[in-house]
């Protein structure tokens, strides 16, 4: 499956998806502290109660550990690839190396003005895939996934080859070489620093969102932010020392410091900033790890039918423009089995694609699946999400490939 970089699915069906199997379960940026700040407390006067205090949730403790060793990835681009990024995850569980982030991953950090771009991972990746537009469209291209060892590595470009796609049709394959010295011009390794995606929601008034992380000196350190295409979050990547966050719309308002749970690792956390103010300041907090917030929406009731072997189906979806995903981790979550055998799950209405997957060997956390291919790859046409109720049966077409059939009650 091939559609522009910036317009893709959740992760690419086939090689990528297949391959990055599903995510371990781990844990957001380090802190300090044991406890998160709630933040929610009141004000010291009256005349600066504004609206009405959040409750933040408190979340159970995560007990994974953090990567907290890694290796640089050095690529210089050929003439034609604009935009490089880097889909890295593990080959054995799939773990992917930035956790919460699409297809087609991140993107690269441009070093100097020779063409070369770089990023670090955790030292368990050990495959990736480059992925970048071409030329000047928005046209997808990416390389071939690649197995490689787990210390600083160097693509000084790329080679040109073929290969037959299952339709029997051939494309061309963009293949990459490791090394592991560094040539003639390259840049030097990156050294490796732990960090964790993260989206922050502001009251829609602020306009923006200006992040600010706080280390045990007591330095503060603007981080980077995009607007994220759903329109309601600023999304960037934090380290894993800083000791306390806040937040500002780049003005005269500001939110309370919050902080994160000691042995918050890898994955990813989100915050929101409200409208309560606490001496002054709006008051924040913690309200996820892991899964991304997705606006509040509707659901469609999706009734899905498999063949006999699939015992345990499992929802990918995602919103096929932006790219925002449902859940945060492939393969998804388990559909729930009803008495006539078929299996359902309720989808929020800002999700138009889906995947069915199953597992070939009965162990859900597997990487080796069988799944279907994306809704609108053979038809061109996305769910309609105003039904209630939505049909979808998994049609083997015997080559190995699924396709999910998409009808709706008359």
């Amino acid at each position: 499956m091939k559609k522009p970089l910036f317009l893709l699915s959740g992760l690419l069906v086939g090689l990528v998806l297949a391959a990055c199997g599903p995510t371990t379960t781990s844990s957001p940026a380090s802190s300090t502290s044991e406890e998160e700040t709630t933040n929610s407390a009141s004000s010291s006067s009256e005349e600066e109660q504004v609206g009405t205090p959040t409750e933040y949730p408190t979340f159970p403790d995560l007990e994974t550990l953090a990567d907290d060793t890694g290796y640089s990835v050095s690529f210089k681009a050929p003439q034609g690839w604009n935009d490089p990024h880097l889909w890295a995850w593990t080959n054995e569980g799939g773990a992917n190396a930035y956790q919460g982030a699409a297809w087609p991953g991140r993107a690269m950090e441009q070093a100097g003005d020779d063409g070369w771009y770089q990023l670090t991972v955790p030292t368990r990746i050990d495959m990736i895939i480059i992925a970048a537009n071409q030329d000047d469209s928005a046209k997808a291209i990416q390389s071939e996934g690649l197995t490689i060892e787990g210390k600083n590595v160097w693509f000084d470009g790329i080679s040109e080859g073929t290969a037959q796609n299952e339709d029997g049709t051939s494309r061309t394959t963009y293949n990459l070489t490791a090394l592991y010295e560094a040539p003639t011009g390259a840049p030097a390794a990156v050294p490796y620093v732990m960090d964790a995606l993260f989206g922050v929601e502001v009251p829609n008034a602020w306009r923006t969102a200006n992040v600010y992380g706080v280390d045990k000196d007591g330095k503060e350190t603007l981080i980077p932010t995009e607007l994220d295409s759903d329109g309601y979050m600023f999304m960037g990547y934090a380290r894993a020392d800083y000791v306390s966050y806040y937040v500002t719309d780049g003005g005269d308002n500001r939110s309370v410091d919050f902080t994160l749970r000691k042995n918050n690792g890898r994955n990813s956390w989100y915050a929101k900033v409200g409208e309560y103010l606490i001496e002054g300041k709006n008051e924040a907090g913690i309200i996820a790890y892991e899964t991304k917030p997705l606006p509040a929406s509707e659901t469609y009731h999706l009734i899905v039918t498999v063949p006999e072997d699939w015992t345990a189906p499992y929802l990918w979806a995602w919103n096929d423009a932006s790219g925002s995903t449902l859940f945060s981790a492939w393969p998804g979550e388990a559909l729930t089995v009803n008495e006539d055998g078929t299996y359902s799950y309720d989808v929020l209405t800002t999700c138009d694609n889906v995947i069915i997957s199953n597992s070939k060997n009965d162990d859900p956390t597997s990487d080796q699946r069988w799944q279907t291919k994306d809704v609108d790859a053979d038809t061109g046409e996305l769910i309609d999400t105003t039904k209630e109720t939505v049909y979808g049966t998994v049609v083997d077409n015997g080559d190995g490939t699924f396709n999910l059939a998409i009808t709706y009650e008359e």
